[in-house]
């Protein structure tokens, strides 16, 4: 009887250590969530490449980090968007069910962060993701994507849907109840908010050469982060400072809802290329310091156990 509790135990330990990561910067465990990386018009999984690896040299668990492709991932229209956010519905699913977890991390670049929010607010997605973080994304419609539906000139239907109301249901922060002035499109909506634990934040540069006006990235109820000299698609270090404290959910204590940086020189890099992949392997690069604690927890038991016999 005893060598089977001691066995449960060891069970139980292994599974609530499994879903901690390592911050190597401070050696602290940190509880996470497997993160959906979700590409812009004309992407593919493989774009996240250079920001998976950031990740991964953080102490992420690639089998913890999804990158997929859209099975068109040309089509800008509002259907397209509506057709990406029912494919987004399915890969959450599906990493639940690889990984065991409640709720995942959604990290979106441009198109992606529309298809991701109709996920969200019309799809059930609030029950499903923690932090949701959008990266230039036109949210409000641009003046740089003529092609699309979502530029200022079109019926904007999609783009109408996603802002009346609420902006971001189910979030932590509260969004403006009542008459809500949209300046980009020149609408007043009726705000509402559905509070919850979603965490919403959207990061944007004045200096996107594809989606503007930049404010346009601003959503209503996020912490809206303005970073100076960002072309579109361009991000480094410095970014991913921000995107990495956005799925801690801000452990740095970051509350405040928009926050400037001045880009440092470090090189910017377009997040760089995979396929229609999951980034996950049998391998996951976990923590050292975490998996030997557990090793030597593990084999302190058994040797407990063997000594009982």
């Amino acid at each position: 009887m005893k060598r089977t509790i001691g066995i449960m135990f060891i069970i139980i330990i292994t599974f609530l250590c499994q879903n901690l990561v390592v911050d190597k910067s401070t050696g602290i465990d940190l509880p996470q969530n497997p993160i959906i990386f979700v590409t812009g018009l004309g992407g593919t999984g493989e774009n996240w490449n250079g920001v998976l690896d950031m990740f991964k040299t953080d102490g992420w668990p690639n089998s913890s980090l999804f990158a997929y492709d859209f099975a068109d991932n040309l089509d800008c229209s509002d259907q397209g968007n509506i057709n990406n956010a029912n494919q987004i519905a399915g890969w959450v699913t599906n990493i639940l069910s690889i990984t065991g977890s409640n709720k995942v991390d959604m990290i979106a670049y441009s198109m992606g962060g529309i298809s991701s929010r109709y996920y969200m607010k019309f799809l059930n997605g609030t029950h499903f993701v923690d932090d949701y973080v959008s990266i230039a994304s036109p949210q409000h419609g641009s003046l740089g994507t003529a092609s699309c539906d979502f530029y200022f000139d079109k019926p904007n239907v999609l783009i109408k849907m996603l802002n009346e109301g609420d902006e971001t249901p189910g979030g932590i922060l509260d969004d403006t109840v009542g008459d809500r002035y949209d300046g980009i499109l020149n609408i007043t909506y009726n705000g509402t908010h559905e509070p919850g634990n979603v965490n919403y934040t959207t990061i944007y540069s004045p200096d996107d050469n594809i989606v503007f006006p930049f404010n346009t990235s601003k959503l209503n109820g996020a912490i809206n982060i303005s970073l100076d000299g960002y072309l579109h698609g361009q991000i480094d270090q410095a970014m991913y400072r921000y995107i990495r404290e956005a799925v801690y959910d801000w452990n740095d204590n970051m509350t405040t809802t928009t926050t400037t940086f001045l880009s440092s020189t470090t090189t910017k890099t377009t997040p760089t290329s995979s396929t229609t992949t999951s980034t996950q392997d049998s391998t996951p690069s976990s923590s050292p310091g975490l998996n030997s604690i557990v090793l030597l927890f593990v084999l302190c038991m058994i040797t407990i156990l063997r000594k009982k016999k």
